[in-house]
């Protein structure tokens, strides 16, 4: 299982992330769009959205027979860390931390004198 599936329930996330990412581009988005792009059944997709309107994460508005839906400052800021969490939680860990070893390995020979030569 990946960090990011552990750590953060995917469709949530991506919701919050296509609101962003339509603000970003701004543009308009509304629910059913939501529902097409990430495919989750629009029943689900307005049952969370209707979960962040109540928690005061986004505001919606009806224009003619659409819902159209953006986020309140909060909800903003909240999206921003979750696609900054996201990419973080795609970096290989493993990898970074073999890399910290290594690195150390040369600093300790490079201090005692014994450095490597490339």
């Amino acid at each position: 299982m990946s960090l990011e599936k552990m750590f953060l329930h995917e469709k949530t996330v991506e919701i919050m992330l296509k609101i962003l990412e339509a603000e970003e581009n701004g543009k308009n988005i509304y629910p059913l769009v939501i529902s097409k792009e990430i495919g989750s059944p629009y029943s689900y997709i307005s049952k969370v959205l209707s979960e962040f309107e109540r928690n005061a994460l986004i505001e919606s508005e009806v224009r003619g027979r659409v819902r159209v839906v953006r986020f309140t400052e909060e909800g903003r800021r909240i999206a921003m860390m979750l696609r900054d969490l996201k990419k973080e939680l795609r970096k290989d860990f493993v990898a970074r931390k073999k890399l910290s070893i290594l690195k150390e390995i040369v600093d300790n020979a490079k201090n005692n004198g014994n450095a490597f030569r490339v």
